[in-house]
């Protein structure tokens, strides 16, 4: 199965009809699950250090959901592994030191918010989800929309932005914050795209930036990139040699 042409976009906010144009998402199969490394820095809670990190992520989209496995570096030697989720709707995150001793946990309808917000701002790797049945759109202006994803009985709405080069830059919405003995409350949060480039066809961002949008100002938590992005797609009318260059992918 092929994705719709333009004149099938007709539904769709005008910015992110320009947007999957520019995605090289028409005419294209239907990406079904992609896989990646990321690379770059983080900062744990409010602290100021930043630390380096890695992992691997794998994505899917029907269902939507994704897994995060990396390693965060405190110090030389010394390391926290963490997983980050979002399978079934049921989001959840799991910390442990030395790949040893569990030193944080979270899940429940927070985290089922928190992971799907985050899948949000990661699916713009997989672009042909973008005209997902299971989105709901809203025009705002003639650079911004509004999206909503529903999985069972969690319903999480974004901003997304896209700019002067028809790219994805920005989504924003309400997304849940540990803020400490086990509280959560809904802040302000903001994933920002950049550095798109072609990748097994499609013009996909490669770096990453994460923020929490607070009252004294933006607190950006993450940046990085992405690498050995690889994609599986829809298997209907691939022929063997789609079949074959689907399986090995393409590094980003």
């Amino acid at each position: 199965m092929q994705l719709t042409e333009v004149q099938g976009l007709d539904h769709l906010p005008e910015p992110i009809r320009r947007y999957l144009e520019f995605s090289h998402v028409l005419g294209k199969r239907p990406i079904v699950s992609a896989s990646f490394k990321t690379v770059g820095h983080m900062r744990r809670g409010m602290n100021p250090k930043w630390l380096q990190m890695s992992g691997q992520e794998s994505m899917t989209t029907s269902p939507p959901g994704f897994i995060w496995r990396g390693r965060v570096s405190m110090f030389p030697g010394l390391w926290v592994s963490g997983t980050d989720s979002s399978i079934e709707g049921r989001g959840k995150m799991v910390i442990k030191l030395m790949s040893l001793v569990r030193i944080g946990e979270e899940e429940g309808d927070e985290a089922d918010q928190a992971e799907l917000m985050r899948f949000l701002s990661e699916v713009t790797l997989i672009p042909t989800f973008w005209l997902s049945p299971t989105l709901r759109w809203e025009t705002v202006d003639d650079s911004t929309a509004g999206v909503a994803l529903n999985f069972g009985a969690t319903t999480t709405k974004a901003t997304v932005r896209i700019n002067e080069n028809d790219e994805m830059s920005s989504l924003s919405g309400q997304r849940f914050m540990s803020v400490g003995h086990g509280r959560h409350e809904l802040r302000p949060w903001t994933g920002r795209m950049k550095e798109y480039r072609e990748v097994n066809g499609f013009r996909v961002p490669t770096a990453f930036e994460v923020a929490w949008n607070l009252e004294g100002g933006d607190f950006t938590y993450f940046k990085g990139r992405v690498e050995n992005l690889r994609y599986a797609f829809e298997q209907q009318t691939m022929s063997r040699f789609d079949e074959k260059n689907a399986a090995m992918g393409e590094d980003a």
